[in-house]
C-alpha cells in the first residue's frame, strides 16, 4: 500500500533525479526542453535546475508535517476481526501508542 507520504518522497526524489539528469544534458525527462536542445545555454540549464530545488525545497517545507509523520505496522494491517485473536491483537498493538 502506497502512502501520501511514500508518494510525496518518491516525487520529491523524482525531482531530484530529474535536476540531476538535466545538469548533465539529459532532456529526455523534458521533451520540450529536448526539441529545443540546440538552443539552450548553460545558463539556461542551471536557471531550469535552480527551479526544481527550489521546487524540491518548496514541496518539504509544505509537507514537513506529512513527511515528519510516523506510520506504523498496525495501521496498515487487515481490520478482519472475524476472529478474536485478531482484533485482540491489532487492538493491543493500538493500545501501546495511544
Amino acid at each position: 500500500m502506497i502512502t501520501c507520504k511514500d508518494a510525496l518522497i518518491l516525487f520529491i526524489k523524482k525531482l531530484d533525479i530529474f535536476r540531476h539528469n538535466l545538469l548533465q544534458g539529459e532532456f529526455h525527462q523534458f521533451p520540450e526542453l529536448l526539441t529545443v536542445k540546440n538552443h539552450i545555454t548553460p545558463e539556461d540549464i542551471e536557471r531550469f535546475g535552480n527551479h526544481l530545488s527550489e521546487l524540491t525545497l518548496d514541496m518539504e517545507k509544505r509537507f514537513c508535517d506529512i513527511l515528519n509523520v510516523k506510520v506504523y505496522d498496525w495501521t496498515g494491517a487487515d481490520l478482519d476481526c472475524r476472529t478474536g485473536r485478531t482484533c485482540d491483537s491489532q487492538h493491543s498493538a493500538a493500545q501501546q501508542y495511544f
